[in-house]
């Protein structure tokens, strides 16, 4: 028998099946967010010419209009991730709805009146972010995703992330990444 996750929601994961409602964590705990599209190749990459910026600045403008703390950002060229809270589900909801449609309307060109048809491939890929390993897995998947993007292959990323260990400096900013509710990891899950 199935038995469905209480804290996944969207891209795949719930593909064929039947709708539910999303899982949104209000309670301090964050969220693991991906919008993917296939159609984001070449020209229309999240990544093409001046795109990064104009995406960082719709980003910048809906976050401060929906109160909701983004965390990382991690632009990846055909999919974003993002790791964001609120307090507020209403705000959380409208954030998830307003970035993907700005973004879309940027990339594609499309204006009011004129669609062109759907730009993401799913619905937003969300999950919940439990406190401790989960969280950690969650900061090294961003940072591993981000290397791979750069062209390294998985042995170099492995090496990058010995270097991160290892090196004081890396290590402090990785350690900051890990403060979560005002507690820190005592130390990096790098495996």
């Amino acid at each position: 028998m199935f038995s469905p996750n209480k804290t996944l929601h969207g891209g795949e994961a719930r593909k064929g099946r039947r709708k539910i409602a999303r899982p949104l964590a209000t309670d301090g705990r964050f969220m693991h967010v991906v919008f993917r599209s296939s159609k984001a190749v070449g020209k229309n990459s999240f990544q093409h010419g001046d795109n990064p910026r104009k995406i960082c600045l719709i980003l910048d403008r809906v976050q401060e209009e929906t109160k909701v703390e983004v965390r990382k950002f991690r632009n990846v060229g055909n999919h974003f991730h993002l790791l964001v809270r609120s307090n507020d589900a209403r705000l959380l909801r409208l954030f998830l709805k307003l970035f993907p449609q700005k973004v879309a309307l940027l990339i594609s060109g499309a204006k009011k009146g004129a669609a062109k048809g759907k730009f993401f491939d799913h619905t937003a890929f969300t999950r919940v972010v439990d406190w401790g390993r989960d969280y950690a897995n969650v900061i090294r998947y961003l940072i591993k995703n981000s290397f791979e993007e750069l062209g390294y292959s998985s042995k170099e990323v492995k090496e990058l992330f010995q270097i991160l260990c290892t090196h004081p400096i890396n290590r402090m900013h990785y350690l900051a990444d890990m403060n979560y509710r005002g507690q820190t990891l005592p130390s990096p899950f790098w495996e």
